[in-house]
């Protein structure tokens, strides 16, 4: 937060030099700082509170567009995101070239899925990244995108570069992913999750990430082993494990099993996107064609 703090705070020095408005420049600078505070309280509804009522529409410009679309999209990243990709879209009107929006707007599609059109912004943030900068780096979102779309060279050029700069944790676990969908091999992926984990013994994300890459490699039941590993002790937090769990017991024709885990994940937490994808699944494969609907628009 303290980092993502700083780098935007570097945006606002440089943005409000380049952008001109009929409002008093050290007027809206007050008012931005004002926002940052909040948002440094996560109270990231209150700090889009403080554009809107403040600036007016005839003086917004790119960075009202850019930063009500970041506080947007701190809220929920899976729920916010088309939203906060309308007011990055305006942002990139009144400025092509900057590297903030386009990786804004490459993480944005990234986020949702669409990796195609990813790639032309992330590879323009990539060419605008400085490492000089505090700001985060493009090059995990443009390997991953790379990697969704089957461009497996060029994700691993990206990888390596990210490794060779800032490299954490994900960057190695990312690797281990291309290298295990090049060579089909295992131990190229066990490999990597190892160094990540050294990098971040604690981060419960990598762990999913890691399962569900042994699923889509075919071994299920070693994913399994490690999803009821985890939820030893936390069967009532870890709603991510009970639905993983859920869609291992739907690919074996379970489906008993799979929905009482399925509804266990939902009491937990009602809101997480891919739970509630497993739930379309679910309806989907029973025939119950409207329910699936539904829990695929909630999504």
């Amino acid at each position: 937060m303290k980092k993502a703090f700083l780098f935007l705070v570097i945006l606002m020095s440089i943005s409000v030099s380049i952008f001109s408005c009929r409002m008093d420049r050290e007027r809206q600078m007050e008012y931005f700082l004002q926002a940052l505070e909040k948002y440094q309280e996560w109270d990231f509804q209150a700090a889009i509170d403080i554009l809107e009522n403040n600036i007016r529409r005839i003086d917004r410009g790119y960075f009202f567009y850019f930063y009500r679309g970041f506080f947007t999209q701190q809220q929920n990243f899976q729920m916010f995101m088309p939203l906060a990709m309308k007011d990055y879209h305006r942002a990139y009107e009144f400025n092509l070239d900057s590297f903030f929006v386009n990786n804004a707007i490459g993480f944005g599609y990234l986020v949702m899925g669409d990796y195609e059109r990813a790639i032309p912004f992330l590879e323009r943030a990539y060419e605008l990244f400085s490492l000089e900068s505090e700001a985060p780096s493009p090059y995990w979102s443009l390997a991953e995108a790379y990697f969704r779309v089957g461009r497996l060279e060029e994700a691993l050029r990206v990888n390596a570069r990210a490794i060779e700069t800032r490299g954490d944790q994900w960057d190695y676990f990312q690797r281990g992913e291309i290298l295990s969908q090049i060579t089909g091999d295992i131990n190229d992926l066990l490999e990597h999750y190892n160094i990540a984990r050294e990098i971040a013994p604690d981060d419960f994300a990598l762990q999913r990430d890691f399962a569900l890459r042994l699923i889509r490699m075919g071994y299920i039941e070693k994913a399994y082993e490690l999803y009821t590993e985890w939820l030893v002790g936390h069967e009532d937090f870890f709603d991510w494990c009970l639905a993983d769990m859920a869609y291992i017991h739907m690919l074996k024709g379970n489906w008993d099993r799979s929905i009482e885990l399925l509804k266990r994940a939902m009491r937990i937490n009602n809101t997480q996107v891919l739970t509630l994808q497993y739930v379309s699944f679910y309806h989907f494969f029973r025939g119950d064609y409207n329910e699936a609907f539904h829990y695929e628009a909630r999504s």
